[in-house]
């Protein structure tokens, strides 16, 4: 029986192994040459992306990008997966913790298993990383009143929202304004390669000219991921307006079938969701 191993398993496969290829390639090119790269495949070719972060007194190994990755779309990377690949880098480059994360728990039971034979002096632990609500197309029903009420609010105050492809400069300041220096260049500049490659589908809302607030989606065949959104704070209310007018695309775009938004459990999401992804962790520690 095939095993779920991606906490997002059922996106069509053509568009999500396109999308992960680029992505990975994207942080393999950005990752500077004094940080190691451990490249790992599997039965099928396919490869998989490690990054050792070294600090005082430990040394680890974490999958490229996760950082920045709200979705992973490994799917059966790791059922495939000889884990005694990863032995003889963890003896040589002295690793003592690993880090896989956004796992099904099906995904991360069966790398724990293979985890623990192909290292026997590590101890592996399955977390829960993250909750990803969702909406599923066919249970919903309506559009939410108050989201109706903020695209009428959209229209009275002469707002008007347009598909862009690339981070408006005034996103960023709104950015940093709100959450300080938290992103830096190296973020923005992945927001721009997932517009610029078309794995993603954006907004802007703006009025008189001027920008108000952006958001940004990822698309990945039949799911829209709800990834990224800054507004003016000066406009409260303005970033809800960006959601209805996003979550009313959705619901008439025929193409998609889900709504993910992204990892947090703010009550807004569940507010709107009618179903929730779990996604798990498997760390593991040296212990002799």
């Amino acid at each position: 029986m095939k095993v779920s191993l991606g906490s997002w398993d059922f996106i069509l496969s053509s568009l999500k192994d396109e999308h992960q290829r680029a992505v990975d390639t994207y942080f393999k090119d950005q990752v500077s040459d004094t940080k190691l790269i451990v490249e790992l495949k599997n039965e099928g070719g396919k490869s998989l992306f490690l990054k050792l972060n070294s600090s005082v007194g430990e040394r680890g190994l974490s999958l490229l990008g996760s950082n920045e990755k709200d979705y992973h779309f490994f799917g059966d990377f790791f059922e495939t997966f000889d884990a005694r690949n990863l032995s003889s880098v963890v003896e040589e480059k002295r690793i003592d913790n690993i880090k896989i994360s956004l796992l099904s728990l099906e995904g991360a039971s069966l790398l724990q298993e293979k985890f623990r034979v192909a290292l026997p002096n590590f101890d592996f632990h399955i977390n829960l990383n993250s909750i990803s609500p969702f909406i599923k197309k066919e249970n919903l029903v309506t559009l939410r009143r108050s989201y109706a009420r903020q695209l009428n609010l959209i229209g009275n105050r002469g707002w008007k929202i347009e598909v862009v492809n690339e981070v408006p400069r005034e996103a960023v300041l709104f950015h940093q304004e709100r959450w300080g220096e938290n992103r830096g260049p190296d973020f923005f500049n992945y927001l721009n390669f997932l517009n610029k490659g078309g794995y993603s589908r954006s907004y802007i809302l703006s009025g008189n000219g001027n920008v108000i607030a952006y958001i940004q989606n990822i698309i990945t065949s039949s799911v829209s991921h709800y990834y990224y959104s800054i507004y003016d704070q000066k406009f409260p209310g303005s970033g809800t307006s960006v959601i209805a007018s996003m979550l009313d695309n959705f619901t008439n775009d025929d193409a998609l079938e889900y709504f993910s938004f992204g990892r947090g459990a703010e009550r807004y999401k569940y507010d709107w969701a009618n179903g929730v992804v779990k996604n798990f962790e498997l760390r593991g520690f040296l212990i002799s």
